[in-house]
């Protein structure tokens, strides 16, 4: 049974050093959602996920991303 390219292109890119544009672009949804929904709770936690998302930001300054 013979392995097709895309499959060996999948694992590739499963194990790359660096994770998909797609993956931090939800990562940074997520500290998004997180962050409206702790700053209802609590303004101080909802402050560290501001700095962990500038953060993310910061280290993936190529993208485009929008500031919160």
């Amino acid at each position: 049974m013979a392995v097709e390219h895309d499959e060996y292109e999948n694992l590739r890119l499963a194990f790359a050093d660096e994770p998909a544009e797609r993956d931090i672009a939800t990562i940074v949804a997520m500290l998004d959602y997180l962050i409206v929904e702790i700053s209802r709770i609590d303004i101080m936690s909802a402050q560290c996920l501001i700095l962990a998302r500038q953060s993310l930001a910061e280290r993936i300054a190529g993208s485009h991303l929008r500031a919160h």
